[in-house]
């Protein structure tokens, strides 16, 4: 029995930047939304 690739499959031969990107734009959105729920330090109220 042959197993693997069989003819007009399709290989992703680059998917790393779309990867790593993606996961930047959780990193930051995640960041962004407790950013707003949280006060700033750097914000003083008196």
């Amino acid at each position: 029995m042959l197993q693997g690739l069989n003819e007009h499959d399709k290989v992703v031969v680059s998917g790393q930047f779309l990867l790593d990107s993606e996961a930047s734009i959780q990193g930051s959105l995640q960041r962004l939304s407790s950013a707003a729920v949280q006060p700033s330090a750097a914000v003083h109220q008196h």
